[in-house]
C-alpha cells in the first residue's frame, strides 16, 4: 500500500500469492520476495493474519502481509502486471470472494486468526 493505493495485478486485481516449501518459513520468504523485486529499503512487510480454508483433503493456509511503501516505486521495476487502486474502489468494485476478503481482513487495523470451511 502507499497514499491510499493498493498495487495488485493488473488484471485478476489480486495480490501476490506464493507457494510455501515444507522447509520454508513465511518471514523468509517475505523477504526474498522484497530483496527480489529491489523493494526492500522502501518498504514495511507487516503480518497481518493466517486464514486457513478448510478442505477434504489438505487445508489451504494463507500467510497474510501488508508491503507498506515508504515511496513511490517505479512499476517497471517492480512489473508491468501491477496496477495500483484506491481502497474504496477496490472495496466497493473487486468481487472476487477469497482474495477480497484477505484484502479487506489485512487493510483492517485488527491482525486475524481464522478458519473457515
Amino acid at each position: 500500500t502507499y497514499n491510499d493505493s493498493l498495487l495488485l495485478n493488473r488484471y485478476t486485481y489480486k495480490g501476490e500469492s506464493v507457494k510455501l516449501k515444507k522447509s520454508e518459513f513465511a518471514d523468509e520468504v517475505m523477504d526474498r520476495i522484497l530483496k527480489d523485486n529491489k523493494i526492500d529499503g522502501i518498504s514495511t512487510p507487516i503480518r497481518k493474519g493466517i486464514l486457513t480454508i478448510k478442505q477434504e483433503k489438505d487445508d489451504v493456509v494463507y500467510y497474510c502481509y501488508m508491503i507498506e511503501l515508504k515511496a513511490t516505486i517505479d512499476t517497471f521495476r517492480i512489473g508491468a502486471d501491477l496496477t495500483s487502486i484506491s481502497k474504496l474502489d477496490y472495496v466497493n468494485n473487486v468481487e472476487n470472494s477469497t482474495d477480497k476478503y484477505i484484502i479487506i481482513k489485512s487493510l483492517s487495523s485488527y491482525d486475524f486468526d481464522e478458519t473457515i470451511q
